[in-house]
């Protein structure tokens, strides 16, 4: 007997596992689903075997290389796509006689003599091999008559059509007739295309029933079904190796693989070539791939580790997860069942990974969420952080807005969909910038606000409370560890409401833009230099009303955001801090308060001081209500937030004054600063200790100030507590640079155990 493999499809329900290798190459038990298939042909009386070759078919003849068979073995690659009759009609084309089809990636134990003789009695120009299953919907189905004649084929029906249990399993027997219906050099399949052609000519095409055991290895769990069918059956392995560990019977080890203390290998478990497994872990019928290195203390169930993938301690990889070859999934992560993770990508540690990765997951979202800022979302994670804001907030109000992305737009509709399923009013104010969403929050009394708004192809989310501000950090606890727990509260249908639309608000905006102008505008010129349309409209219509002009004169650079501002004035430019320093200086000049966040330049303190108004200040992270007061406060002072607002007061305090910026700061005492952050691996608590020879080391409501060589300096860590933040404040640039580089150098070569 001769027989034709179908061994060239890409396995693309596998992934990530035949990312690397092909499908018929994978491991089941001790050796690659390919050798069980030719193994079984040969004992069958199979003499001489053709294999049909595509995706990665150079790896599957690199292989063969090392299988010794008295088999004839050839090979025939497609040059384009052919479906699966045309690749045999493609291999095929010198056999001359009736031959076997079998596939190359779904295992079988079938009496292939008996089906060949059965095909030759019955004079059939074709002859499929079928087999009875639980649910016949994932298969093509094949209807016959009272002799055994195929009446229909049914392809993967609903249970109302699943009239029979009787499945394909691709393994045929053809006439060489059979091959004059398929057409050369096109793509055909025999299920779609062959057969339907046969019966409606009329041909004798047979149904033979096997009972033999048959599995379509097409997926991870039918994968891993499987392994562990084929490893029942292998004969007990005296040749394990010893140690302090535990391994089962029923399992494979494979060359120099190292394991750890107090290990448990369960039964059914693949353990390949110079796998490394760290003590008191426990694999649980997995399939472990060459090089691949399980941390310690890690547990995984009926998962799959791809080649030279490295699982941190802590890991639990729950039933048909899989992570691909030369991933890394770091301490303490946990994959959820059937989630898969691309080759190639890095997880980080303490993640709770629900749904399958393509990309690296650096950061983790639930963390990401006391930062305010969560980059790089998709509209399922903003299904679920919608559900998540909406039970934290037990139905209350909450503004969202976009920026005129369609992107942002989609991801949009999805947040919005969790926050309605949870009973949440959503407030909708449409296209905006982020700037806008603090006035929305402010003006409207609502305690969060959510903005949308892509760069690039990715998509990131901002939280704030009400008047732009951060979060408090009891809300953010609340809110991750929903997050973590996906203790939704879903709303009864009564409850769910429809999304308010507030886009009229934007009229509010400009209205109570113009008013941050105490008097006109007239004979000042401005020029707008923005890269956001809306922004340049809302605040060039704004400066026109107040009876400015646009024109050559002062330039205002803005952020894309609205957040940022610096002024250039005369070739020169001035930044954030100095504008904002004019306007503080004026502010409390007239007796009146203005509220900050702790970390900005401490020389507002020192020119308040110098006046009737204070400066306070509020947390990044408020856990205490220490800095209500300075939060109420800041609530109502956008213009300290708003880059519109701060450009409108500061041409106003122009006008008033008869100054131009550069005569304002001369009545502003004269300071330099020098920005700068740093990824930390070590607990914050460790960095008082790290400056505590500086001079005046304190610990305010946040963060760490001190003072070297009259040079003040804030250090914040981030409150994800994985990057701290440099602020240096001097009357001289040189030394607000140098200590701010010196400060980076510490931290950088800080080590908990050692020192720096």
């Amino acid at each position: 007997m001769k027989a034709v493999i179908l061994a060239g499809g890409k396995g693309t329900r596998l992934m990530p596992l035949t990312s690397d290798i092909p499908k018929p190459l994978v491991m089941l038990g001790n050796k690659p689903i390919l050798f069980h298939i030719l193994d079984t042909a040969q004992k069958q009386g199979v003499t001489e075997v053709i294999l049909t070759l595509g995706y990665l078919g150079e790896k599957i003849e690199e292989a063969l290389k090392d299988y010794k068979t008295d088999l004839k073995i050839s090979f025939s690659y497609e040059k384009h796509a052919l479906g699966t009759a045309g690749a045999v009609k493609n291999a095929a084309k010198n056999i001359k006689e009736d031959f076997i089809v079998l596939s190359g990636d779904a295992y079988c134990e079938f009496d292939l003599k008996r089906l060949f003789d059965f095909h030759k009695r019955n004079n059939a120009v074709a002859t499929v091999c079928c087999t009875k299953v639980n649910d016949p919907r994932e298969y093509g189905l094949v209807l016959t008559d009272e002799n055994g004649r195929i009446t229909r084929f049914l392809e993967k029906p609903g249970w109302s059509q699943a009239v029979t249990d009787r499945a394909n399993t691709g393994v045929y027997v053809l006439s060489e007739a059979a091959l004059d219906f398929i057409p050369d050099s096109q793509q055909f399949d025999f299920s779609k295309n062959l057969f339907p052609l046969l019966l409606k000519k009329k041909l004798p095409v047979f149904s033979f029933d096997e009972t033999g055991y048959w599995c379509d290895v097409g997926e991870i769990e039918s994968y891993i079904k499987c392994n562990s069918y084929l490893l029942s059956k292998m004969p007990k392995n005296d040749s394990v190796p010893r140690g302090k560990f535990d391994i089962s019977d029923f399992v494979y080890i494979g060359k120099n693989v190292k394991i750890g203390n107090n290990v448990k290998i369960k039964k059914y478990s693949v353990i390949c070539d110079g796998v490394t497994i760290g003590e008191n872990s426990v694999i649980d019928s997995c399939v472990i791939y060459p090089g691949a290195r399980i941390g310690s203390g890690c547990r995984a169930e009926k998962a799959v580790v791809c080649a030279n993938a490295k699982i941190e301690d802590d890991v639990r990889l729950n039933p048909f997860s899989c992570v691909g070859s030369s991933s890394s999934v770091g301490k303490g992560t946990v994959l959820y069942s059937s989630v898969h993770i691309a080759k190639n990508k890095k997880i980080c540690g303490g993640l709770a990974v629900v749904r399958s990765v393509t990309k690296d997951m650096e950061t983790d979202r639930v963390n990401d969420v006391s930062n305010s800022f969560i980059p790089d979302v998709d509209p399922f994670f903003a299904l679920e952080l919608g559900c998540a804001l909406g039970t934290a907030l037990e139905g209350g109000k909450i503004a969202v807005a976009t920026d005129s992305s369609q992107k942002s737009v989609s991801v949009l509709y999805s947040l919005m969909s969790g926050l309605q399923q949870t009973g949440a009013q959503v407030w909708s104010f449409g296209e905006s910038f982020k700037a806008q969403m603090a006035f929305y929050t402010y003006f409207c009394s609502l305690p969060v606000g959510v903005f949308i708004k892509t760069s690039g192809e990715n998509v990131s989310i901002s939280l704030s409370a009400t008047g732009g501000l951060p979060l408090k950090r009891d809300f953010e606890r609340k809110l991750s560890s929903i997050l973590k727990t996906k203790d939704y509260c879903f709303a009864s249908e009564e409850k769910v409401k429809h999304a308010v639309e507030m886009q009229s608000v934007n009229l509010m905006y400009s209205s109570v833009l113009f008013r941050q102008s105490e008097s006109s505008l007239s004979k000042i010129k401005v020029n707008i230099d923005t890269d956001n349309e809306k922004i340049s409209l809302v605040l060039g219509d704004c400066i026109r009303r107040l009876e400015g002009e646009i024109g050559d004169g002062i330039t205002i650079h803005i952020s894309n955001d609205g957040t940022e501002i610096s002024v250039t004035e005369n070739n020169i430019e001035y930044s954030r801090e100095k504008i904002l320093s004019a306007l503080l200086f004026y502010e409390t000049k007239s007796g009146r308060d203005v509220s900050l966040s702790f970390f900005s330049p401490p020389v507002y303190s020192a020119m308040a001081s110098l006046h009737t108004g204070n400066v306070v200040r509020y947390c990044s992270s408020s856990a205490d209500g220490v800095d209500e007061n300075a939060r109420e406060k800041a609530r109502g002072q956008l213009w300290t937030r708003d880059a519109l607002f701060m450009a409108v007061r500061l041409l106003s305090l122009m006008h008033e004054e008869g100054k131009t910026l550069s005569f304002l700061l001369q009545d502003v005492p004269d300071f330099y600063l020098s920005k700068g952050e740093a990824a930390i691996d070590f607990s914050p608590t460790a960095l008082f200790g790290m400056f505590s020879d500086m001079e005046n080391v304190g610990t305010p409501t946040e963060g760490i100030t001190f003072i070297k060589n009259g040079a003040k300096a804030i250090v914040l860590p981030d409150t994800d507590g994985k990057k701290v933040k440099i602020l240096t404040e001097s009357f001289e640039s040189e030394t607000a640079k140098d200590l701010c580089s010196e400060i980076i150098d510490r931290i950088s070569s800080f080590h908990p155990d050692g020192g720096t």
